[in-house]
């Protein structure tokens, strides 16, 4: 599946706006949050019959919840200083981290919409176990 060349560049996943239709994320109004105690949305709940409602909002590669839900975690080592050295296109990550953290992407159902953004990334150990994180496998083509 081509990922859609007139997303490249936006804040989310969808284009440049957030609202409680497009992803699970503190305060987003899905029915996820009862009694405002949050909790995941089930993996291709924003299919566009989603409450409240909104597009379908699985990416270019029909995947969901590329934003919100749980942060995801990564191929990539973390390190402070890659990002600087790194390529402009397609960075892989450095090969090793000097910390051994990970990092993660995506944002979570506890944090507010603007974390959910492309350019957040967090880190972590691949040795925590915590509610808000996830993992998706992915091979490469």
């Amino acid at each position: 599946m081509d990922v859609d060349s007139n997303l490249v560049g936006n804040t989310y996943p969808w284009g440049n706006t957030i609202g409680g239709g497009d992803a699970n994320y503190f305060a987003s109004g899905d029915p996820f949050e009862p009694g405002g105690s949050p909790d995941t949305a089930p993996v291709g709940f924003y299919d566009g019959g989603q409450v409240p409602a909104g597009a379908n909002r699985a990416n270019g590669y029909g995947l969901y919840d590329m934003a919100g839900n749980l942060w995801e975690w990564c191929w990539d080592w973390h390190d402070n200083d890659y990002y600087g050295v790194s390529p402009t296109t397609d960075p892989r990550g450095p090969s090793s981290s000097p910390s051994g953290a990970r990092v993660l992407r995506g944002g979570s159902w506890v944090d507010a919409s603007t974390v959910l953004r492309y350019a957040v990334r967090f880190t972590f150990f691949p040795v925590v176990e915590f509610d808000v994180l996830g993992f998706r496998s992915a091979r490469g083509l």
